[in-house]
């Protein structure tokens, strides 16, 4: 593995029945000092018996960008604003697509060259996905400077029509409390009504990654699921609720960073038609939903650190110079506390 300057290139093979791309990583840093963090405030939370335990902060940002609108440039724009404003260590994308649309480009090499190409981030995306399915994919960053190992891989699933696929990262993370380690999941699941099943099969197959995995994880991600496919299958996630999911001998805790920072009703449906009016839609009727999701599971090893939100609100609720919002979704910022067992 190499520790700077991430970029994906990807070979692929064919293991246990799914397509996987275990990326090559090549590097395009221009210096051999040592990475270094600026500065930042340890946070410390008590324990019990009055004990002082000391974690670290991770904000992560979910967010559909949105292919499919007009004035690309202008929107992405837009959103890299808001990117620079709020500092993400994370930022989970979907749609984000390759195919340009005027003489600016596409919003991938728009991301790509103020994010990227500028060094403040790591940006891993399935190059065979990019390469087929220009048109959208998903897309996950990491702030560079606090990235110090990743091990990529970019699983297609088997029941998609739609050529959705997930992003699972396994990376270490430079905090104000040392090198930790952490895996970070980014999908877009199967659309529509009618892809009720292949949605549901992906959310199983995230969720059975995530409580197999020793290390604490996050999942970041469109998921098109509604309320009551959540219920379905073998896994049973309330909608409000952390949830306590059976695996062997261990229960790993999935939990939902909207339920978890407090639930509030105005940062419920990241997807409202009846506030955002980025698409037009025949009818009186506007439809709205909570299909943006972020997760977080505490890992098998029991002294790792263990992800919990404390805040959780929505970006990119303003419109930009096109009298658009940069989105017919908004964004997700949670900011995860990342805590010993007490």
């Amino acid at each position: 593995m190499n520790s700077l300057g991430f970029i994906h290139v990807g070979y692929h093979a064919k293991i246990s029945g799914r397509m996987l791309c275990k990326a090559q990583m090549q590097d395009k840093s221009t210096s051999d000092k040592p990475l270094k963090m600026m500065p930042k405030p340890v946070i410390s939370f008590p324990g019990r018996m009055g004990k002082i335990v000391k974690g670290y902060t991770l904000r992560v940002m979910q967010w559909n960008i949105d292919f499919n609108s007009d004035n690309v440039f202008s929107r992405t724009s837009h959103l890299i604003e808001i990117i620079g404003k709020e500092k993400p260590d994370v930022i989970f994308m979907q749609e984000v697509s390759a195919v340009e649309t005027g003489p600016r480009g596409s919003s991938f090499h728009l991301l790509k060259s103020r994010l990227v190409d500028t060094g403040i981030y790591a940006l891993f995306a399935d190059d065979l996905i990019v390469e087929r399915h220009p048109f959208y994919f998903a897309m996950t960053l990491i702030r560079k400077r606090i990235l110090t190992k990743v091990d990529p891989e970019y699983i297609r699933f088997q029941r998609t029509k739609m050529a959705r696929h997930l992003i699972v990262l396994r990376a270490g993370l430079l905090t104000e409390s040392g090198e930790h380690e952490v895996c970070l999941l980014n999908s877009h699941f199967e659309s529509l009504p009618s892809g009720t099943a292949d949605r549901i099969d992906q959310f199983q197959e995230v969720l059975k990654i995530m409580r197999n995995e020793p290390r604490p994880s996050v999942f970041g991600g469109d998921t098109n699921l509604r309320a009551r496919e959540i219920r379905l299958g073998d896994v049973r996630l309330p909608e409000e609720e952390d949830v306590v999911v059976p695996e062997g001998e261990f229960d790993v805790k999935v939990s939902d960073a909207w339920a978890q920072a407090g639930a509030e009703s105005a940062t419920k449906f990241s997807w409202d038609a009846r506030v955002n009016d980025n698409k037009e839609w025949l009818g009186e009727t506007r439809p709205y939903a909570r299909f943006d999701r972020l997760f977080s599971s505490p890992g098998r090893t029991p002294d790792l650190y263990r992800p919990r939100a404390m805040s959780y609100r929505f970006v990119g609720k303003k419109r930009g110079q096109t009298d658009q919002f940069p989105s017919d979704h908004f964004g997700l910022v949670a900011d995860y506390n990342m805590t010993l067992p007490s």
